[in-house]
């Protein structure tokens, strides 16, 4: 101990350096950028601002209203006058974001006004325009701030459209603003002289506006491919103003320019948030060469399910399909995605989802016309441009059916997803498609055992109707295939048709298909011997539509087995001169009567002790 303590004495402490030695790299960085700073406009302002911001921040956690109120006082004595000056600052536009969101009904009044006057300078700056949104957000419900924010916008819609940074804050402010400002703002697409003299909301619309200015579509058609190319060229195709100024191009103008198809080719992602997006891709992909449409298929590669299956993106894809004779490309980069997926969770999704068994639908049965909606049939199965495909459609269709064939008939093998396509009011339908095109005796017999694993089957309206349509094939096609599908399914219920099948009225209506059914022949004997069950049934069930038109169908198929049929050759009676009796002699019309009441309604005579209401007649032959 005594030697630590004689070492530490012996270690002499560091003397003091003077004040230039404590200036470390670090504190001299510091030092210059505070000097450096320290020449800005309004730099103690904003020195206290921040302060204040940071306190704010604290003090707004504990809900303390009364903390914040002297806060924002303070900070509105520091800033009134300057407030657009100080938002264009880097590190000071949070303090005026601060401002407006914790500021009074008053104090947002006079930072509104102040400002608008620099609105469109701070929209363009990096760190400035979020005190445009924050703006904007806050007075989205206020219509007379609406009015005048409109007022500023006016007259700049062009400039911020083709800005990087500005096209934000005009998304927003096309989003969020009344439909009468958006509506007069979008004129300044088609040319300055639309919008800046006139606000008159019903020639808003470029229709209204190449209706009544038809001398000048060819500016206008000029001017609008102008701001769309410079919008690609800030990568502003995701904004949605954008993609329906796009969808009016393409609508209204025969000739589309190439340098737009060819510039946003490559974000055809993009263009799939909206549905004016999604028609407007359509357009381009119908008008587009080769190279467009594989540029377009790269883009869209990896997104084959989501697109599908996203509300207006499975136009786009289809339309693809529709045109790109390059069938390989289409497999490799989008039907690929399907084919090689691990599990069937994808597959399943898509045939089981609205928009998603429309790929099906377009391979294995496009001239439906029940299937595809109007507007689908506009935008994805009419060429638009007739020299867009060489090939036709039959021959491409094949060749990407021959694709999926492998992976469409495995998938239907399972029982577990047969089940699931079968209660499923899309994938009943993709399930009947894919078994018309590519039925067979092994998946009849999947299909049987399915429906027989499932307890509840019959009591699902889509299942038994599916399974009607299923035995209906053969009835109305004569194909083999659902030929063994009805006799499978008779095959598999033998004496439990009632107890199983007929245990709902829904299940009746199945029972009635097998019976009209011509390879079913045992399935009417046994319905016919297990009738008093089906009456019960019908007088216990709430619904008995189903076993209604079951037994009015056994009923005729009694009355035609009770039926006799009538003697080929009626044996004529001949009657003999009659020798005169005691008897009175009765007319002709009398004898024909009493003739014919020996013989039965079917014609067959009746016995002795039947004539005893003939006894007291005498004939003689």
């Amino acid at each position: 101990e005594n030697m630590t303590s004689k070492n530490t004495d012996n270690k002499k402490r560091p003397e003091p350096s003077s004040s230039s030695d404590t200036q470390t790299p670090a504190n001299k960085k510091r030092a210059l950028k505070r000097e450096r700073q320290a020449h800005r406009k309004h730099f103690d302002e904003v020195l206290r601002g921040k302060y204040i911001w940071n306190k704010l921040r604290t003090l707004t956690r504990k809900n303390d209203a009364e903390e914040v109120k002297t806060h924002m006082a303070e900070l509105m004595q520091l800033f009134t006058g300057k407030l657009g000056e100080v938002a264009l600052q880097h590190d000071a536009s949070r303090i005026v974001q601060a401002m407006i969101k914790y500021g009074s009904e008053d104090q947002d009044a006079i930072m509104l006004d102040e400002l608008l006057s620099s609105f469109v300078a701070m929209s363009k700056s990096t760190y400035a325009h979020f005190v445009c949104l924050k703006l904007l957000a806050k007075r989205e419900n206020d219509l007379t701030a609406q009015a005048k924010i409109y007022k500023t916008l006016k007259g700049n819609v062009v400039r911020l459209a083709t800005h990087a940074v500005a096209s934000r804050v005009l998304e927003y402010a096309m989003t969020n603003l009344e439909k009468k400002y958006v509506k007069l703002l979008q004129r300044e697409f088609y040319g300055n002289e639309f919008s800046i003299f006139d606000d008159d909301v019903t020639m808003a619309s470029l229709e209204d506006i190449l209706a009544k200015n038809s001398e000048k579509k060819d500016n206008i058609k000029h001017h609008v491919e102008k701001v769309l190319l410079k919008a690609v060229e800030k990568e502003g195709v995701h904004y949605a103003f954008f993609q329906s100024l796009l969808w009016e191009y393409t609508r209204l103008f025969d000739e589309i320019s190439k340098d737009i198809i060819s510039g946003v080719a490559d974000h055809a992602i993009h263009l799939l948030s909206t549905r004016n997006g999604a028609l407007a891709l359509c357009k381009l992909i119908g008008h587009g060469s080769a190279k467009d449409r594989k540029r377009m298929v790269k883009s869209l590669k990896g997104y084959t399910v989501s697109t599908l299956t996203h509300s207006h993106g499975y136009l786009a894809l289809l339309k693809l399909l529709q045109v790109t004779d390059d069938t390989v490309l289409l497999q490799k980069n989008l039907l690929a995605e399907i084919t090689n997926a691990d599990t069937d969770e994808d597959l399943m999704s898509l045939a089981l989802d609205n928009k998603g068994s429309k790929l099906f639908f377009l391979l294995l049965c496009p001239d439906s016309q029940s299937i595809f909606y109007e507007d689908e049939i506009d935008v994805v199965l009419k060429h638009e441009n007739p020299d867009t495909s060489k090939k036709s459609d039959i021959i491409r269709r094949a060749e990407l059916l021959q694709f999926l064939q492998p992976t469409l008939i495995e998938f239907c093998q399972k029982e577990e997803n047969l089940v699931k396509l079968l209660t499923s009011h899309f994938g009943s339908k993709v399930l009947l498609e894919i078994f018309s095109k590519f039925g067979d005796d092994s998946m009849s017999t999947k299909l049987v055992s399915a429906i027989l694993a499932s307890s509840e089957m019959f009591e699902d309206s889509n299942a038994c109707r599916t399974v009607q349509k299923l035995i209906k094939m053969k009835f109305e096609s004569n194909d083999d295939t659902s030929s063994s599908f009805a006799s499978k399914l008779a095959e598999k219920f033998n004496n439990r048709l009632v107890s199983n099948i007929g245990a709902s009225s829904r299940g009746a209506f199945v029972l009635t298909a097998l019976m009209k059914c011509n390879d079913c022949d045992t399935v009417k004997s046994e319905l016919l011997r297990d009738k008093e069950l089906l009456l019960k049934k019908s007088k216990d069930a709430k619904y008995a539509k189903g076993y209604e038109v079951l037994l009015e169908l056994l009923n005729e198929d009694d009355e035609a087995k009770d039926k006799v049929a009538p003697l080929k050759e009626k044996a004529t009676v001949v009657a003999t001169p009659r020798r005169r009796t005691r008897s009175t002699s009765m007319e002709s019309s009398t004898d024909d009567e009493s003739v014919n009441s020996l013989y039965s309604a079917g014609g067959t005579p009746l016995r002795r002790s039947a004539r005893k209401a003939t006894k007291n007649k005498s004939y003689k032959y």
